[in-house]
């Protein structure tokens, strides 16, 4: 079983080939590579040896190129050929005899699902994500000015407001606002009636964040990727608030007051979730088909989440009913761990999960979606925009977070899963792609440590 329990003994593999040759790849040709391995994997072998190459076709072991039925299906890294993995299958005829070579068929689409940071999903087109929007002065970023970190800035000068002008400080006058959780500012909000004061500071904080926010939409809707785009569903952990809602809907009445022909509205799904069910829009339906749940990961520059996702049921292949069974959450920040730690850890999370997945009885996909902040290569590098992930170098050139995870559960003594990485944005809006069939272009803003973004087109 794919992910299976360290130390569980492992299901017989029916003769799966455990040695594959790759003849020719592209226009380079290669003799001979070898590398002891079980077939399903032989995609995600040859994305680590070969992360930028075209590969055209595979030759199997002659003692086991017979009696064979395809099962698996895995990408190459340049998203121009599809390797069908095979497995053998009881009454099948042979499709090879001995020695001969197996040419398997590409599937663009399948493998356009497949590729790290892919442009083109079986739903939808990302059309662009990660926009980096210069304020006036050149210096930073307007995105900055609309995150749980603005908040908290904007918060505390309100405060300031308050106590240069004599009055008292309702959270304390020594009291940082960054320890200011947002369940108490909600709770704030609802003792409006015995403290109204209280609630009108917070209330005060929720119109400039939403009035900065606002900026920041109409810039992006500016755009000429953003042009014509419908509707906006905002998401991160901000939304999990009633202040966080409150500033949304803010936001979408000041649009409409200047005119904005745009809807705003939060993520249907809750915050913590959203990002865990979009990311079983990055595996290959045709492997989706044969399983009941998928392993996820949210990485951000607070928390590290890591879920067990039901697909539930696929009507239409759109995963409307994709819902978080369990859950793992690590906050980070609290700890500092170094890059290599924080990899290891969710890793265990993972695995944790896959456990879980397997005392169920549960059929587990051997594919693991994962989302961070940056901008991802199709070779899964971050390029840039990692800067807060735990313990940095994140964006390294010579660091390749998917293959390092996979090689980390893979020692754990778990079979090599195909680990697929977009941005954290992107995969936030992706679980809300059932709720978006009713028009054509539409967008995702994630508010958390940092300003997320996407736009999106859908394919049908």
């Amino acid at each position: 079983m794919p992910l299976s329990a360290p130390g569980r003994t492992k299901p017989p593999t029916h003769n799966i080939p455990r040695r594959c040759h790759i003849d020719s790849i592209g226009q380079n040709r290669i003799s001979q590579i070898q590398r002891p391995l079980a077939c399903r994997n032989l995609a995600a072998a040859a994305l680590r040896l070969l992360p930028r190459i075209k590969l055209t076709t595979v030759r199997q072991d002659p003692d086991s190129a017979r009696n064979l039925a395809i099962r698996d299906v895995l990408m190459t890294a340049d998203s121009s050929a599809m390797v069908r993995c095979v497995v053998p299958a009881l009454g099948d005829k042979p499709m090879n005899g001995p020695g001969e070579k197996a040419t398997m068929p590409i599937l663009p689409a399948a493998i356009r699902a497949a590729r790290h940071g892919a442009k083109d999903l079986p739903l939808v087109r990302v059309d662009t994500y990660g926009a980096e929007l210069r304020d006036a002065s050149g210096q930073g970023f307007l995105g900055d000015r609309a995150s749980n970190r603005a908040f908290i800035a904007i918060l505390e000068d309100w405060r300031e407001r308050v106590r240069r002008g004599c009055g008292e400080d309702p959270f304390g006058d020594q009291r940082p606002s960054g320890e200011i959780d947002r369940q108490e500012l909600d709770r704030v909000l609802q003792a409006a009636e015995a403290d109204p004061e209280a609630a009108g500071l917070v209330q005060s904080a929720i119109e400039d964040f939403a009035q900065e926010m606002a900026g920041v939409v109409r810039r992006l809707l500016r755009l000429p990727q953003w042009k014509g785009t419908e509707r906006i569903a905002l998401g991160g952990g901000f939304l999990g608030s009633r202040v966080g809602r409150l500033a949304v809907g803010r936001v979408g009445i000041l649009l409409k007051a200047g005119g904005e022909r745009v809807q705003m509205s939060p993520v249907s799904r809750h915050p913590d979730d959203a990002a865990l069910c979009g990311t079983v829009h990055l595996a290959p339906p045709e492997l989706l088909r044969q399983c009941d749940v998928v392993l996820a990961a949210d990485i951000g520059g607070t928390n590290i989440r890591a879920g067990l996702v039901s697909l539930g049921q696929r009507e239409e292949g759109l995963l409307s009913q994709a819902n978080v069974l369990f859950s793992e959450l690590w906050r980070h920040a609290d700890e500092k761990p170094e890059r290599e730690e924080a990899v290891d850890r969710l890793a265990s999370m993972l695995s944790k999960l896959a456990r879980r997945a397997d005392e169920k009885g549960m059929r587990l996909c051997n594919v693991i979606g994962v989302g961070c902040p940056g901008l991802i290569r199709d070779d899964g590098v971050i390029e840039r925009g990692g800067q807060n992930l735990p313990g940095g170098g994140w964006e390294d050139a010579s660091f390749n977070f998917p293959a390092r995870l996979a090689t980390v559960l893979t020692k754990s003594g778990q079979s090599e899963p195909l680990v697929i990485l977009h941005n954290d944005a992107v995969v936030q809006g992706l679980s809300e792609t059932s709720a978006m069939q009713d028009i054509e272009h539409w967008a995702v803003l994630t508010i958390g440590t940092g300003l997320g973004n996407a736009r999106f087109t859908n394919q049908r």
